[in-house]
């Protein structure tokens, strides 16, 4: 099984778990299937809204941006990479 057939049929990994700009993994707790689901970076993290407006609307308010393009989104130019 290569690791693109892992990541598809491992059931702790879900679609919310992925970042909806580069499809790399969030690293949200609230995304996850674990039982505990305290605190998050998500939740202090300042997301521009230019960055907001590149998700696609079917992705919209379904999974977080991960922290990479988050970081990419808040410097000065705005221009996240995106393309992992």
């Amino acid at each position: 099984m290569n690791r693109a057939d892992k990541i598809h049929t491992d059931p702790g990994i879900t679609a919310a778990s992925r970042c909806p700009l580069c499809r790399g993994f969030n690293d949200c707790r609230l995304c996850t299937n674990a039982a505990y689901k305290g605190p998050c970076w998500c939740e202090t993290a300042q997301i521009p809204d230019e960055l907001l407006t590149r998700v696609p609307a079917a992705k919209k308010h379904r999974a977080c941006i991960c922290r990479a393009c988050v970081e990419a989104g808040a410097l000065p130019d705005g221009n996240p990479q995106t393309a992992k």
